[in-house]
């Protein structure tokens, strides 16, 4: 994963997304991270699976707080980036209802 990122930071998100889907997380930790790293990079990519992705991983019952809330703020970034506000007002929202610290909820 840190070569993807290294990737990633580089500007090259589709070099990133080949790398992690070479990956086979072992636990629920590191796919929620492993799901993290490749929405980023989606997002980045400006590929419009991003909000898919970020939705798979909001959605897991499986993930903690801190993972519910960047996933759901992921996807109202991703939507923001595809123009659609009204959406993204929504996932922003969402994201503020599982906050567990005060600087999320005005993030």
């Amino acid at each position: 994963m840190g070569l993807a990122e290294i990737e990633r930071r580089n500007g090259e998100p589709a070099k990133a997304i080949e790398l992690l889907d070479t990956l086979a997380p072992p636990d629920q930790e590191e796919t929620d991270a492993w799901l993290i790293a490749k929405a980023n990079a989606l997002t980045e990519a400006g590929d419009p699976e991003a909000e898919a992705a970020w939705v798979a991983l909001a959605a897991s019952t499986n993930t903690n707080a801190e993972t519910q809330y960047t996933a759901l703020k992921g996807q109202a970034d991703a939507l923001l980036a595809q123009d659609n506000n009204a959406d993204a007002i929504i996932a922003f929202e969402q994201a503020r209802e599982v906050a567990t610290e005060d600087w999320q909820e005005g993030w």
